[in-house]
């Protein structure tokens, strides 16, 4: 007789509702490499039944952290357990906008990490007091209101250089575990210890994430640059350098752009582009909610602050 047809005669002498196991003394467990929480795992689909009925019987609601543009607040969040990949080309302000999600996360009292292995603390740290205060130079009585203002909310991991894999995933760990943050922000992947065309090792990486993310619930943010492309277009998921589980693994991935034609022109006297956004974040895939799409962005030199509306 077959593993199958045996299996099968066997699942028939279980109980017909609630058997999320079949408790079955003749059965060698050993024979399918089986330990006994994956045994506890092979439930019947009925045995979700209550929650399945409680789950169309209650409204949907919006969980996680909210992002800092009001026009997709309702359309976007960043739940617990997920991994966020943000690319775009390189100095096209993705570090700017995580940094302005820090801000908004330690608004929401959410605590974040950010492990930016391409910029000093300090140089992070100004950029932020900036978006925070909306100021260029702040005193330092605004400096201590900043630090106020994000006590025990943002935490920034000392190192610049490159961090090799074991040691972000073990930030990640710890930054969850021992200080108890709801955010990960890993800055960039080009610092994590691997060569460019070592596919093998990124997608290792990114399943090693993804699977302490959904584990620990912890929102991991990685940055990822974007292959050369001409500046002028948008960049998509297909842009991303690296290996394609880059984009197929996470249950996020957005894309920021600057909009550096504009930005030319107005340095060359041209304003015919004035109207025009000054960057873009685009949503390209967000596994458990239903929108996708791209939202216009101003950039303000002052602040550092994208927003999305231009009167801002």
């Amino acid at each position: 007789m077959s593993l199958l047809v045996e299996a099968e005669k066997r699942w028939e002498r279980a109980e017909r509702f609630g058997a999320c196991v079949i408790h079955d003394a003749n059965i060698d467990w050993s024979r399918y490499e089986l330990t006994p929480d994956d045994q506890a795992r092979v439930r019947p689909a009925e045995s979700w039944e209550d929650e399945l009925i409680a789950a169309f019987s209650i409204p949907e609601t919006l969980t996680g952290a909210f992002p800092p543009w009001d026009s997709i607040r309702d359309r976007l969040r960043f739940r617990p357990g997920e991994l966020s990949l943000w690319s775009g080309i390189n100095g096209h302000l993705k570090s700017m906008a995580l940094n302005q999600a820090a801000l908004c996360f330690a608004g929401q009292s959410e605590k974040s990490c950010i492990g930016s292995f391409e910029m000093h603390p300090i140089k992070t740290l100004k950029r932020m007091a900036r978006q925070h205060t909306r100021v260029e130079s702040l005193s330092p009585s605004q400096v201590r209101g900043f630090f106020t203002d994000v006590h025990g909310k943002v935490w920034i991991y000392d190192q610049v250089g490159t961090v090799h894999t074991n040691r972000v995933l073990a930030l990640c760990r710890y930054a969850r575990e021992e200080v108890g943050c709801q955010h990960m922000i890993i800055d960039s992947l080009m610092k994590c210890g691997m060569d460019a065309d070592d596919y093998s090792a990124q997608k290792r990486f990114i399943d090693k994430l993804s699977t302490y993310a959904k584990d620990s619930g912890l929102h991991i943010h990685l940055v990822a640059h974007s292959r050369k492309v001409a500046e002028e277009g948008l960049p998509g998921k297909m842009d991303v350098s690296g290996h394609a589980d880059l984009t197929n693994m996470p249950d996020n991935v957005f894309v920021v752009w600057y909009n550096k034609k504009k930005r030319k022109a107005i340095e060359e006297g041209n304003h015919q582009h004035d109207r025009e956004p000054d960057a873009a974040f685009i949503c390209e895939k967000q596994r458990n909610g239903e929108w996708e799409g791209t939202v216009g962005l101003w950039f303000n030199k002052t602040s550092l602050l994208l927003t999305d509306r231009e009167t801002r």
